[in-house]
């Protein structure tokens, strides 16, 4: 339904023995789908601009905890590692597929990462799914969900971010459509309001896909994978209604000389990760735990507790 037309019948039919001051809230309503065809007419020509409405509400909030770190990863063992498991099992398993398993590993170990902000009140997830972005036709971003990130499989892992990112790509994803579509229409001030109330019901559990909620929609944390762009020191924004405990981008991976003992030098790939970090959820001792756990893994993956 065109959401002009959604305001109009709710400020029609609102009962006014439910809201005491009814008449002012079907005048607000009102307004809201006046305002809305205002907009629309005034911006016609950018009127399938979504992008750039999502992101002035999305970041329209001076409320700012987040914390900022880089730090370098050696994928020399890693690399051997994934590489013989992907000729092995004959999937696309990637630097991609083993971050999110790294990442979904270190907050199964570290179970006071993975909190969540309820009202005020911490609380424990259930699981640790973790959200990937993904790039749609270079003109949107899509956010895929993968649930239960440690107790899968590396095989599972890349099955489902491969098997849902070409259904992204080819937008044929009903729930990511559906939410869309059903924001594109209004101005970013509103568009702020809806994407607050949606994250606070999709971190209470509420799932309705019929309006593009979803439960726990974005995971315990974000993640983004920047090589293909030859970048290696950006830092992604962390949306306040997502909910998630932090934002993480790999960025491109270069070779580095080392020096070692006998004065030889001795060459590595690195991987930089920027992590951007609700400084709510976890502070300087608890992300440096964090980085730990992850390096173990680089260096030992056969210790994954499911390969």
């Amino acid at each position: 339904m065109n959401p002009i037309i959604a305001c109009f019948i709710a400020a029609l039919f609102v009962d006014d023995y439910i809201f005491k001051e009814g008449k002012y809230f079907k005048m607000y309503m009102y307004a809201i789908g006046i305002y809305s065809v205002i907009y629309y007419l005034q911006h016609k020509s950018t009127y399938h601009s979504f992008t750039k409405k999502y992101n002035m509400a999305a970041f329209n909030q001076s409320f700012d905890p987040t914390v900022y770190a880089k730090v370098l990863f050696d994928i020399t063992k890693a690399k051997k590692f994934y590489t013989e498991l992907s000729k092995k099992t004959g999937k696309k398993i990637n630097l991609t597929v083993f971050w999110i398993k790294i990442v979904g590993e270190v907050f199964n170990r570290l179970p006071e990462c993975n909190e969540t902000i309820r009202f005020g009140l911490k609380g424990k997830r259930g699981c640790v799914d973790i959200g990937v972005l993904v790039d749609v036709h270079e003109k949107d971003l899509a956010n895929l969900n993968i649930r239960n990130v440690p107790l899968k499989t590396f095989e599972q892992i890349s099955d489902e971010l491969y098997k849902e990112s070409d259904i992204l790509k080819k937008e044929k994803n009903e729930e990511y459509n559906t939410g869309k579509n059903s924001l594109r229409i209004f101005p970013s001030f509103i568009i702020e309001i809806l994407l607050e109330a949606a994250g606070i019901l999709s971190v209470c559990g509420i799932h309705i896909p019929q309006l593009g909620i979803l439960k726990n929609q974005y995971g315990s944390v974000i993640l983004s994978f920047l090589g293909n762009f030859h970048l290696n020191n950006v830092y992604i924004p962390l949306c306040p209604f997502t909910q998630t405990t932090g934002a993480f981008a790999c960025n491109e991976v270069y070779t580095e000389k080392t020096l070692q003992k006998d004065g030889t030098y001795k060459e590595r790939e690195v991987l930089p990760v920027t992590f951007t970090l609700d400084h709510r959820y976890i502070d300087g001792a608890l992300s440096a735990k964090m980085v730990a756990e992850a390096r173990k893994l680089f260096d030992d993956p056969n210790s994954f507790s499911v390969i």
